[in-house]
């Protein structure tokens, strides 16, 4: 009930900042269940932070900058939704087969 846009709209935009090999900057949530923070830890491409000053510290660190830019980069696959073709296409083979043997038998 409390999101904000920002908050709805952060999805919305890693794809495009993952193209771009840009990290993404997100206030921090970690007290909360968030995917998108999630992933953004697990594959070291965000910056998280309290408050404007804090922000202003860590985007003055131009080496972990550069280390996080350099995650997306690596990881801008993720983002896309070719990177999921497979899955999806094996997912759907998946329901397919379980529905035709509850028809079939």
């Amino acid at each position: 009930m409390k999101a904000t846009w920002d908050d709805l709209n952060i999805p919305a935009r890693i794809s495009t900042y993952a193209v771009a090999g840009l990290p993404v900057i997100f206030p921090d949530n970690s007290k909360h269940i968030t995917a998108t923070q999630e992933i953004a830890e697990r594959l070291d491409v965000g910056i998280f932070f309290h408050d404007f000053y804090e922000l202003s510290n860590k985007l003055k660190e131009q080496m972990k900058v550069k280390q996080l830019a350099d995650n997306m980069h690596r990881n801008r696959k993720v983002f896309s939704f070719d990177y999921y073709v497979p899955q999806l296409i094996q997912f759907f083979r998946d329901a397919i087969r379980i529905k035709k043997q509850q028809i079939y038998g």
